[in-house]
């Protein structure tokens, strides 16, 4: 079986994504598959904050406990809390150019 998790992983803290492919991981079938999609890439950030407005809103919201964006996440954490949790493999992919948030997004498919 499976499960699509699409644009959403931004809106939850990294400790509610914990609690979350837990569940995940339980709910999956042998070799049933997760694609968590539209990731904010935190290696990336740089990427979407690129003009000196958008670093202004980014620290004044920061100052605030909030991000515009939500959670970011780098690649390797979530491979890593993917095999944490018990996926035996997570594929980090990067979205193709013809996607409009390419620069500073990115996909993971998880295998239970």
């Amino acid at each position: 079986d499976r499960i699509l998790l699409y644009a959403a992983i931004q809106y939850l803290s990294t400790k509610e994504v914990l609690a979350l492919f837990h569940s995940l991981v339980r709910w999956l079938k042998p070799h049933g598959l997760l694609y968590v999609g539209d990731i904010p890439d935190k290696q990336r950030l740089w990427n979407f904050y690129n003009t000196e407005a958008r670093r202004a809103t980014y620290f004044e919201n920061l100052a605030q406990g909030k991000d515009i964006v939500g959670t970011w996440f780098e690649p390797i954490w979530l491979q890593h809390l993917g095999r944490f949790v018990g996926f035996s493999d997570v594929r980090i992919i990067y979205q193709p150019e013809y996607m409009i948030y390419n620069h500073y997004r990115f996909e993971a498919v998880l295998e239970k």
